[in-house]
């Protein structure tokens, strides 16, 4: 990917920028990159942050270290908690995936080794999931009686249908990357030679898609889930005329059925 790295972060989230791609890292290897309270404000803070930058093209979301993308919720954290508190933590994790769903750039969970609990919730509100062949994934919270709490059981279903969600939610079961993948839990599976290269070479391919047309996508597919068919046809015609009233789709197009030379078009 084009462009100087910046790296920056703080101990639970690390932050690096190659040309146009941020990359956020869960930044906890000493506890398998469980999610805590600092963890949760970090990262809804690089979110926001990210939503108001216009010169991002992609978010790539990972784990630090070679074999965990994330266990869940910081348990030591929760078994001290009050129900009041155990509400706070849930809501935070709410805005997180509401902040990951509201940005108008492509995201991508890059996961190796285990994807548990509230890590698979995070990896769930990514708009792709890249695995890597010995990933691992599981919503186990029903064997310690707790329950998803931050909103990812509609998401679940919505992307592996409600068999498939309920199969994994009522049993607490793991489940290997060749699983996920034939059930659309995961976009890829790659072998570990290869991840890191196919990774950096598919957020490099998705910061070079017309941004305007990346947003209305992303927004349409946001009002699917609310909107009758009627309303999103008429939304997706308002949106596919916004596409073309840019440049960047017009020279494309040119290029591609016109060819590259001068406008003979008579005015």
């Amino acid at each position: 990917m084009p462009g100087q790295t910046r790296t920056s972060g703080t101990r639970a989230l690390g932050l690096s920028r190659s040309g146009s791609v941020l990359t956020l890292t869960l930044q906890r290897p000493e506890a398998s990159n469980a999610v805590n309270a600092e963890m949760r404000a970090m990262l809804l803070g690089a979110l926001r942050e990210a939503k108001a930058d216009p010169s991002l093209r992609a978010l790539v979301l990972t784990g630090a270290g070679d074999d965990v993308f994330s266990t869940g919720l910081d348990l030591p954290e929760l078994a001290v908690s009050t129900p009041a508190e155990g509400h706070q933590i849930v809501e935070e994790l709410r805005a997180v995936h509401l902040a990951l769903m509201a940005l108008d750039i492509p995201t991508i969970a890059v996961i190796k080794g285990a994807c548990i609990g509230a890590g698979l919730e995070l990896a769930l509100h990514c708009d792709l999931r890249f695995a890597r062949n010995d990933a691992r994934f599981a919503s186990p919270g029903v064997t310690v009686g707790i329950v998803p709490g931050g909103g990812s059981i509609l998401r679940l279903q919505q992307l592996i249908g409600a068999g498939a969600a309920q199969a994994l939610l009522l049993t607490g079961s793991v489940i290997n990357a060749e699983r996920a993948f034939l059930i659309g839990l995961v976009t890829n599976v790659i072998a570990p030679g290869a991840f890191d290269e196919a990774v950096a070479e598919f957020a490099g391919y998705l910061a070079m898609l017309p941004p305007v047309a990346v947003r209305e996508l992303k927004r349409l597919l946001r009002s699917s889930s609310h909107r009758d068919g009627d309303a999103l046809a008429l939304e997706s015609a308002e949106a596919m005329a916004r596409c073309l009233a840019e440049e960047e789709a017009i020279e494309r197009l040119r290029a591609m059925f016109v060819g590259a030379g001068p406008d003979t078009t008579v005015h």
